[in-house]
């Protein structure tokens, strides 16, 4: 179908003006009415529904006619009802259109949404219908290459307003009742099916998926907090039952671990990594407690706001990413991590990296990690390709894109392949084979697609299988299910590592002040220094006074930041109390002076919670 033709002819017609525009509409209106009572009348192999159902959304009177409303709802509706083969080729259909036309769609869909939402739904509503209708383009728009449109054309402002631990309440109930739960628990009033928000994540940006996450990890922190006081009140009881028995102690002993409601890490700075591995192994039960970490011996103690919490995350990543501890290489150009697959570490230390990283998420906490995009892919599930292996390999991507694009003859006369991968590992050349007898088979025009998916394959997944196995366990044990799936690879990766715009405007308007005026000439001289210092001591001031240089997803204007009048002028540096994200400020006589010493404390600054 020429779709060029039927837009210059929907053009011609509203030219024309009324009353033709309004007889356009009426039929219109019409024969979405008739696919509105029988929508799966429309079959994938009959063309001509197809084609009927791209007219209809072709149609310029969705927009600006008095029956636009009405014809918006009529279509999302059908849209909405069609059977599943139908769908599949109208995604087809729409991923060859263009970034313009496509957003023409989905912009209309999305007004319609906005318009009608609401925080309880029924799945027989022509919003739900509409939101279907969004979720085919969404899947259209995902099989574009590249993808026509950002995923934020597809998030939706008003999904933002939910009362997400309502809206999570009737999308556990729904998720409960597919896998086998009480049938009474998903059904809504008279008995009809639950709709929930949740279950289209492409509606929401990660802001709100975070907040989902977070809801998740409360919930099952709130379970587990619940069932250890319970277990308190068992023993207390056990306590009266055997009082004067000889058993009594040992029966404490045996049931003290049962009673703690939280995961409680005590971690010396000189053995942090074997500490860490060592506890999380005997308290496994308790990851999904919430964290209190605690830092013993070496005169370092900080009460666990949330401070000791932070720099914990951040100085055991530090250690376990150092490409001289043996589980990751690092690449100067790309500043990114990657596993090791020739790793001499045990496979527990990998998991161990798992464990922190599912921790952090569960707790909300942002840590500073630079993994290529294809390890939150693998930690979704998805499968790696060619583009990931660029992102995290520029060198090597381009090379294999290269060979696959190239025209001028065959490719074994320029590249001189055969199907076999050197390694250099620890000073020595490692040979590995992608096929059988690879080495005696040459890459040629004809089989250069397979060479290049089998080691885009082998290099992403075969080469780190058991290291990225036992990570994925890790992370596994404290995350997962149904919200984490919630998320894409970006996303994720926002919500763990956090973003690197460092706005200093915006944490200036949200910086409260104890002592000090926010007009105070003092004030403005601080600010002005921080203002004038370079990325990196931007980020050292934010790890000096809040124990990490990550910003969260909302930015810096929602972190807790503080400048405390310190008493009058002194020698003494500034100092930080991490947990509450309060910089205790000396008044120094001159502007020179504060910045000197504010200088010399951040690049200096080391230590687990009160600095």
């Amino acid at each position: 179908m020429d779709v060029e033709m039927v837009r210059d002819v929907y053009a011609r017609v509203v030219a024309m003006g009324p009353p033709l525009t309004d007889a356009l509409a009426d039929t219109l209106d019409a024969s979405l009415a008739r696919l509105e009572l029988y929508p799966r009348a429309v079959r994938a192999e009959r063309v001509e529904g197809i084609r009927e159902l791209v007219v209809y959304v072709e149609s310029p009177l969705l927009t600006g006619h008095r029956m636009s409303t009405t014809l918006v709802r009529r279509l999302a509706t059908v849209l909405g009802a069609l059977r599943s083969a139908v769908k599949v080729e109208l995604v087809r259909w729409f991923a060859r259109y263009s970034p313009p036309d496509l957003s023409r769609v989905v912009t209309l869909m999305q007004d319609f949404v906005t318009a009608h939402f609401a925080q309880n739904v029924k799945e027989s509503d022509a919003v739900v219908a509409a939101v279907r209708a969004l979720q085919m383009l969404y899947h259209a728009n995902e099989a574009s290459t590249p993808p026509s449109l950002p995923l934020s054309a597809f998030y939706n402002p008003a999904v933002a307003t939910l009362n997400f631990k309502e809206e999570y309440g009737v999308w556990r109930r729904i998720l409960d009742a597919r896998a086998g739960g009480p049938p009474s628990g998903a059904g809504g009033a008279g008995g009809e099916r639950e709709f929930s928000w949740f279950g289209y994540p492409f509606l929401m940006d990660a802001v709100c998926k975070t907040k989902v996450l977070r809801i998740d990890s409360m919930v099952q922190m709130s379970a587990e907090f619940e069932d250890a006081f319970v277990n308190h009140a068992l023993v207390i009881h056990a306590q009266r039952f055997f009082e004067g028995s000889a058993n009594v102690e040992n029966l404490e002993e045996r049931l003290r671990k049962h009673v703690v409601p939280y995961l409680v890490l005590e971690i010396r700075r000189e053995h942090l990594v074997a500490d860490v591995l060592q506890q999380i192994t005997k308290k496994e039960k308790d990851l999904k407690k919430p964290l209190r970490v605690k830092f013993v011996g070496g005169g370092e103690e900080g009460m666990d706001q949330g401070g000791v919490q932070k720099e914990f995350f951040q100085v055991i990543m530090n250690n376990l990413l150092d490409p001289s501890y043996g589980l990751f290489t690092y690449d100067e150009q790309t500043r990114y991590s990657w596993i090791n697959g020739w790793s001499l570490e045990p496979l527990s230390t990998f998991e161990l990296v798992g464990v922190v990283l599912g921790l952090a998420l569960f707790n909300g906490v942002i840590v500073d990690v630079h993994f290529p995009k294809l390890v939150f892919k693998k930690l979704l599930g998805e499968e790696c390709s060619l583009e990931d292996v660029k992102d995290a390999f520029p060198a090597l991507g381009k090379g294999l894109e290269q060979m696959l694009e190239w025209s001028d003859g065959d490719v074994s006369d320029v590249f001189m392949r055969s199907f076999e991968i050197d390694y250099d590992v620890y000073g020595k050349v490692q040979t590995h084979e992608l096929v059988p007898k690879g080495g005696d088979i040459t890459v040629t025009n004809e089989n250069r697609a397979e060479f290049v998916a089998l080691y885009v394959n082998h290099l992403t997944t075969v080469s780190v299988q058991r290291q990225f196995d036992a990570l994925m366990r890790g992370f596994q044990k404290v995350c997962g299910g149904a919200a984490l799936k919630m998320c894409r690879p970006d996303e994720l990766e926002l919500m763990i590592c956090g973003s690197d715009d460092l706005n200093f405007e915006e944490l200036e308007k949200a910086t409260g002040y104890d002592g000090f005026a926010e007009d105070d000439q003092y004030v403005r001289d601080f600010w002005a220094i921080v203002h004038g210092m370079s990325q990196d001591q931007k980020k050292k001031l934010l790890t000096f006074v809040t124990a990490s240089d990550r910003v969260p997803l909302k930015g810096l204007g929602n972190i807790t930041f503080v400048v405390q009048r310190n008493g009058p002028d002194t020698d003494r540096l500034p100092t930080a109390m991490t947990c509450f994200g309060r910089i205790l400020l000396p008044q120094y006589e001159s502007k020179n002076k504060l910045r000197d010493r504010l200088l010399t404390a951040i690049e200096n600054a080391k230590g687990f919670g009160l600095i």
